[in-house]
């Protein structure tokens, strides 16, 4: 049985990230069941519905504080009026389809299907209301009872065929917001996938594997005394130590402009994690740059500010 777990958005990371100090309070243990309906394919279907359901369950008395408000004791004992929208369902890609309500060749998130993945802009995103509008459009016309046939209309909108999303009636929840990034799948675990097996067969597993075993590592960090290649049964801290090495590891054995393709995306993934994304304190503390005239405001550039634009352009 999988555990439904929830944590309050105002604890601060550096405590959840500690399983020990509990931060993370286990509601409940979703059923795996299995279903006798004589398509296979839609036992699948039918594991989505449920999901959907036992969370509807468990998580109504916050949709109705979210809704209406509820009165609750803050830590020093004061009695506040309070709400509970969701803020992050954390989940690995798979399960985020399916809390989406999405088929697996589109975004949780945006409107992308499987050949936009790759395109250089971000898409609009996946907005709540659509999927239900979609999902009202398809009840008028085919019966729920007609699993397949609902099934089947269902995917014309890149839906999943779950007709009731537990998201459906909580107060400003949306998908597309709730549903975040997370290090371990998003990033750690998409670098072993994607990225280390592109190093692989550009610079050969042996040869990535002996670079490994004759590294000198560093008191803190891990070794890797028979390659990476053999690893079977890998976890997050063992992504994130061959991300410590493999730029290194591939440098002079793989064309300049894939090493810096991939030092690029691990710049990104480190950069992700960065509980601040700017270095302009580093410069006024090294005395580089100074406010005008002496005063308070070091970074009146307006070309500092016309940056902020070169995204959306």
């Amino acid at each position: 049985m999988a555990s439904f777990i929830l944590h309050l958005a105002n604890i601060d990371p550096g405590v959840c990230a500690k399983g020990s100090l509990h931060a993370y309070i286990s509601l409940a243990l979703l059923p795996v069941a299995k279903f006798m309906h004589r398509n296979k394919h839609m036992h699948g279907v039918l594991a989505d519905h449920l999901l959907h359901q036992c969370i509807d369950l468990i998580v109504e008395l916050l949709k109705q504080a979210a809704r209406l408000g509820i009165m609750m004791s803050d830590p020093q004992g004061f009695s506040r009026y309070c709400f509970t929208p969701l803020i992050a369902y954390v989940a690995d890609t798979l399960e985020e389809l399916i809390i989406a309500c999405t088929t697996m060749n589109s975004s949780p998130v945006t409107m992308a299907t499987c050949g936009d993945f790759g395109d250089q802009i971000r898409h609009p995103p996946r907005d709540g209301s659509s999927t239900l509008a979609n999902i009202a459009a398809i009840i008028t016309s085919i019966s729920l009872s007609d699993l397949i046939a609902f099934f089947e209309a269902c995917k014309h909108y890149n839906l999943n065929g779950v007709n009731l999303p537990f998201w459906r009636n909580w107060f400003a929840t949306n998908p597309s917001s709730f549903l975040t990034p997370e290090l371990l799948h998003h990033l750690h675990k998409m670098f072993w996938d994607h990225d280390c097996l592109w190093c692989a067969t550009v610079v050969g597993s042996q040869e990535i594997d002996f670079c490994f075993v004759l590294l000198q590592v560093c008191t803190g960090y891990c070794a890797f005394k028979e390659g990476i290649s053999t690893l079977k049964q890998t976890t997050g801290q063992d992504h994130h130590n061959v991300q410590w090495y493999i730029i290194g590891v591939i440098a002079g054995a793989a064309p300049a402009d894939f090493i810096s393709a991939i030092w690029a995306l691990m710049e990104f993934r480190y950069l992700t994690q960065a509980p601040h994304f700017t270095n302009k304190q580093s410069i006024v503390d090294a005395g580089a740059r100074q406010g005008k005239g002496g005063g308070d405001k070091p970074w009146a550039i307006p070309k500092l500010e016309w940056l902020q634009g070169v995204v959306p352009c």
